[in-house]
């Protein structure tokens, strides 16, 4: 929240994601280094996390064979994301091809599986995206730090990138044709 702070200038309540318009404010060196600062933090924090809990007897005890799941609940009761992946299902909305906008493709990242379905197959697999997730703010951030880029540079960058990215986008000239697309 601090960093979001920062960019958008308010703490609650602003408007830093506008569609057309992703970046409202500079993005100044000390920013970046901060973020990197903090993803490098963070990866320590959560390697120490890993380490007090994935071997604890205790831990072991109160997740493992707990709350499983299999695939043909999980299919039953429309389950997704960690719930789903941990019974063994197969689906990532961040790998899918359908997926225009979140542009994820743009970088390398694994995703999870469990085979026990239970709540220590959960607790793992959200340990492991936690680390993707920082390697991926890491390659996002890098990249931003590394070019130098102004605010209006960066939003024609990534804009270019979304819609280079897949031919099957559409570009928006205005306000009201991205809302026209998705009304209709």
């Amino acid at each position: 929240m601090e960093f979001y702070e920062r960019v958008s200038g308010a703490r609650m309540h602003a408007a830093f994601h506008k569609p057309l318009n992703l970046f409202s404010a500079e993005l100044d060196s000390n920013l970046l280094q901060d973020m990197l600062y903090f993803i490098q933090n963070c990866f320590v924090t959560l390697n120490e996390m890993h380490n007090v809990l994935t071997y604890n007897k205790i831990w072991k005890q109160r997740l493992v064979n707990i709350g499983t799941l299999t695939s043909e609940v999980c299919e039953n009761f429309n389950l997704t994301g960690v719930m789903s992946r941990s019974a063994g299902i197969k689906r990532d909305l961040r790998l899918s091809p359908k997926d225009v906008y979140s542009n994820y493709n743009l970088f390398s990242f694994k995703s999870y599986f469990g085979v026990n379905g239970d709540s220590f197959d959960r607790y793992l697999i959200r340990m492991l995206e936690m680390g993707e997730s920082l390697h991926i703010a890491n390659a996002a951030v890098s990249k931003l730090f590394d070019s130098n880029i102004t605010a209006n540079q960066a939003n024609s960058i990534l804009w270019n990138q979304l819609y280079l990215s897949n031919p099957n986008k559409k570009t928006y000239n205005s306000m009201e044709d991205l809302i026209n697309h998705f009304l209709h």
